[in-house]
C-alpha cells in the first residue's frame, strides 16, 4: 500500500513540473540567481563573472566587461559584453570594442558595425574593416571618430553612428604629425585633402607637390605625385625649372655626396628594390634588397646572408665569395691566438660543432662596445652540408643567419654585456641534429674592459682577437 501511495505522489509530481512552461522555470531559475547575486559584494560578483567565462576584461573603469567562453587560440572564439549583475551584449561577436559608455564597435559575419548596449544598431554592417586610432579620442577616453574601409570606399563615423565625412572611392595617408593625420582622398574625379581629426576637407588643384631640396643650396627638389596610385611610392627629384630627374615612382630616395660625385640611393619600395642612380636619373647598378653608404664604398644587400661591395659606379668590387675569403683570413689569424674562454662552473660542449672567435670592430673607445663573432663549421661535422645559427637575448631574437653552407663562414656583430644564446641547426641529406649553446656576452665584455691603475683610467681593447669555447645551458631553440 505505501509503494502505492509514494508512486501517486512521484505521478502527480510529474504531472506538476510538465505542466509548467519553459518560460516560467526561466524566470524562477532566473528570480532565484537575482536575488542570490544581490546578495554578493562586487568583488564576489566579478569572482563569479571570472568563473562563468574564460576571457574577461574590464572595459577603462566603465563596469563592464568584455568577456568570452572560448580559448584565445579556439578559431570559433566571440565575445560578448557583461556587467558584475547580466549579460548586455550575447556572445554572438568576432570582436567587440567599447566606443563610449553606451556604444561599441563590434564585427559578426566579416562586417563591422557600431550597436547600443541593447543590441540596436547605429552604423550598419557595411564595410570589412574599421578603425579607432591616433587622435581618436576625447578628453574623457570616449571615441571621436572611427574609419570604416574596404575596397568599395571609405567613411569616417563618431560613436554613435553619424556620418562625419562623405563617402570616399580611395584614401591614402600623406603625412602625419603630433596633432593630426592627413588623407589624400578621392570622390568621383577629383581629389581632396582630409584632415582629421578635424574633419576638414581641402580640393587638391594641384597633385604635383615640391617639397625639399636634396640638400642645402641645391637646386634639385623632391616632390610628390598625389594622384599615384600608390601614395608610399610617390617621391621623385626634379630641378629648379621642373624638369623630373626620377619618376615620382620610389618609396624613399636618399641624395649622396661625395667628393667623387653625387648619386641617389632609390627604393622603389618599403623593402626591396633598392638601386644607385646618377644625377641624370640613370640606374647604374642593379637592384638589391638595400643599398647602404659606407664612406669609401657602398654595401649592398642580396639576400638575409649575402652582402656585396659596389664603387660610385655601380659596379661590384668585392662578391660574396671574396669576401667569405677575407673571412677565412681573419678566422684563421684568430685561431693563432691561444686564449680560450672557460666557465668552470658549467661543462663545455665535448661535441660543439662550430670554432668560434670575436674580434673588435673598431677603432675607436665606443667601437669596442661591439664585437664581431665568427662561426666555422668543425671538419669532424663535415658530412653536413648545411647549417643555421640563431642567437638571442633571452626571447629577442638578435640575429638568424638563414641557410648557409657547411664550408662558409657566419659572422655577425653583437654587443658586450649582453648573455647571448646561440642555437644552431645542421642538416644534410639524410640526417638533421640540432645542438644549442651559450655565450655569455659579460664574459665577452670583460676581455675587453680594462682599468689603469696609474692613470686611473677606464678602457677598452678588444684589438686582439679571442678564440671561445661555448658552454651549454640546456637551452633549445629550432
Amino acid at each position: 500500500m505505501k509503494k502505492l501511495l509514494l508512486l501517486i505522489l512521484c505521478l502527480v509530481l510529474a504531472l506538476a513540473l510538465a505542466a509548467c512552461t519553459p518560460s516560467e522555470v526561466s524566470s524562477q531559475e532566473s528570480s532565484s540567481g537575482e536575488s542570490s547575486n544581490a546578495e554578493l559584494s562586487d568583488s564576489q560578483k566579478l569572482k563569479k563573472l571570472q568563473d562563468t567565462y574564460i576571457y574577461v576584461v574590464e572595459i577603462g573603469s566603465s563596469g563592464k566587461y568584455i568577456v568570452s567562453a572560448h580559448l584565445s587560440d579556439d578559431p570559433n572564439r566571440t565575445y560578448g559584453i557583461s556587467s558584475l549583475d547580466e549579460l548586455i551584449l550575447p556572445l554572438d561577436y568576432k570582436s567587440v570594442e567599447c566606443l563610449s559608455n553606451d556604444s561599441f564597435l563590434v564585427s559578426k559575419d566579416d562586417k563591422y558595425a557600431i550597436i547600443k548596449a541593447d543590441g540596436s544598431v547605429l552604423f550598419d554592417y557595411k564595410y570589412k574593416y574599421a578603425l579607432s586610432g591616433l587622435y581618436s579620442f576625447d578628453d574623457q577616453g570616449n571615441t571621436q571618430y572611427v574609419r570604416f574601409f574596404d575596397e568599395s570606399g571609405c567613411v569616417f563615423v563618431d560613436a554613435n553612428g553619424t556620418p562625419l565625412t562623405d563617402v570616399f572611392s580611395s584614401f591614402q595617408v600623406y603625412q602625419s604629425n603630433e596633432s593630426n593625420i592627413q588623407y589624400v582622398v578621392k570622390k568621383g574625379d577629383e581629389l581632396f585633402m582630409l584632415s582629421v581629426p578635424a574633419m576638414t576637407t581641402e580640393k587638391i588643384e594641384d597633385p604635383i607637390v615640391t617639397t625639399d631640396p636634396v640638400c642645402e643650396g641645391s637646386e634639385l627638389y623632391y616632390f610628390r605625385d598625389l594622384a599615384a596610385e600608390d601614395l608610399q611610392c610617390s617621391t621623385g627629384v626634379k630641378d629648379k625649372d621642373g624638369n623630373v630627374i626620377l619618376e615620382p615612382k620610389y618609396y624613399n630616395i636618399r641624395f649622396i655626396h661625395t667628393e667623387e660625385k653625387d648619386l641617389f640611393i632609390a627604393s622603389r619600395n618599403m623593402l626591396n628594390n633598392a638601386a644607385l642612380y646618377d644625377m641624370e636619373g640613370n640606374r647604374i647598378s642593379e637592384e638589391y634588397e638595400g643599398i647602404f653608404f659606407l664612406d669609401d664604398y657602398f654595401e649592398a644587400k642580396v639576400d638575409e646572408k649575402t652582402f656585396i661591395k659596389l664603387d660610385f659606379s655601380g659596379n661590384v668590387i668585392e662578391s660574396a665569395v671574396e669576401q667569405q675569403a677575407e673571412l677565412r683570413q681573419k678566422f684563421e689569424d684568430c685561431i693563432k691566438i691561444t686564449q680560450t674562454y672557460c666557465d668552470d662552473r658549467e661543462e663545455n660542449i665535448e661535441d660543439f660543432p662550430f670554432d668560434v672567435t670575436f674580434y673588435g670592430t673598431g677603432d675607436e673607445p665606443e667601437d669596442y662596445r661591439y664585437f664581431q663573432l665568427m662561426f666555422k663549421l668543425k671538419e669532424e661535422f663535415s658530412e653536413y652540408s648545411t647549417y643555421k645559427i640563431r642567437i638571442s637575448y633571452y626571447d629577442e631574437e638578435i640575429c638568424n643567419s638563414g641557410e648557409y653552407s657547411s664550408e662558409d663562414i657566419f659572422s655577425t656583430k653583437v654587443k658586450s654585456g649582453w648573455p647571448y644564446h646561440i642555437s644552431f641547426e645542421l642538416s644534410g641529406e639524410g640526417l638533421e641534429t640540432i645542438v644549442s649553446g651559450k655565450v655569455d656576452g659579460e664574459d665577452l665584455w670583460s676581455f675587453a674592459y680594462h682599468y689603469d691603475d696609474v692613470t686611473n683610467n677606464e678602457y677598452w681593447d678588444a684589438s686582439k682577437p679571442i678564440k671561445i669555447n661555448i658552454v651549454d645551458d640546456g637551452s633549445m631553440f629550432f
